[in-house]
């Protein structure tokens, strides 16, 4: 989802190549000092302040769509601090999934990618609860779009259909795999399906040994 920000029609780019003459301001002006000053140590924002400053727009209705947006910031400081320290939650956030030793098996990496979507929808359904709370506060049209856009993609049923896959993708009750023969009578084709076993419910081995579930 773009956010349209910096830009009313297009997201802001922040790898952009930069202008020729960018080196030369950088140094005239001593951007770096200024700018690291600013970032307190934040290499995300020295890098987003660097592209913009040295990739600026010329034209008077994008300058007004940023001074407008800037205004909300000055108004909203605390809402607009929650929104960037959620963003950086979910950038750091799947480094605090390790693989250690189990890198190398398909399960291990399964439940990795599980618990950061799990994560990462964490972070969606609190940023769409800030939206949900302090839109109001906010009169910009680039902000006013930004919050609607939350709403509309980030809807309670949306939410509750990505929890409900990603609650079937732990595969709590085994995993239904069908596969085909091929050369030399080795498996090929292998699919994974959706198992139509509720939970609780007997496996086909279970129901053709006659085994039961231990009683206590």
């Amino acid at each position: 989802m773009n956010v349209f920000l910096m830009h009313r029609d297009q997201d802001f780019v922040l790898e952009k190549l930069l202008p020729p003459q960018a080196a030369d301001v950088r140094q005239d002006l001593a951007l770096e000092l200024m700018l690291q000053i600013m970032a307190g140590g934040d290499e995300l924002v020295m890098k987003s302040s660097m592209q913009a400053l040295l990739s600026p727009s010329l034209e008077l209705e994008s300058l007004l769509y940023r001074q407008q947006i800037l205004r909300d910031c000055l108004s909203n400081r605390q809402s607009i601090r929650t929104m960037y320290a959620l963003t950086e939650e979910a950038l750091t956030g799947e480094q605090k999934f390790y693989f250690g030793m189990l890198r190398k098996y398909p399960d291990a990496v399964l439940r990795r990618a599980n618990d950061v979507m799990n994560m990462l929808l964490e972070v969606l359904v609190r940023l769409r609860g800030l939206a949900d709370n302090e839109a109001s506060k906010f009169v910009s049209p680039g902000f006013k779009r930004f919050f609607t856009m939350l709403k509309n993609e980030l809807e309670d049923d949306y939410i509750a259909q990505i929890r409900s896959y990603l609650q079937e993708l732990r595969f709590e009750n085994g995993m239904l795999i069908s596969a085909e023969l091929g050369s030399g009578n080795k498996g090929s084709n292998y699919t994974l399906r959706r198992s139509n076993r509720k939970e609780g419910e007997k496996n086909w081995l279970q129901r053709f040994f006659g085994l039961d579930n231990p009683e206590f």
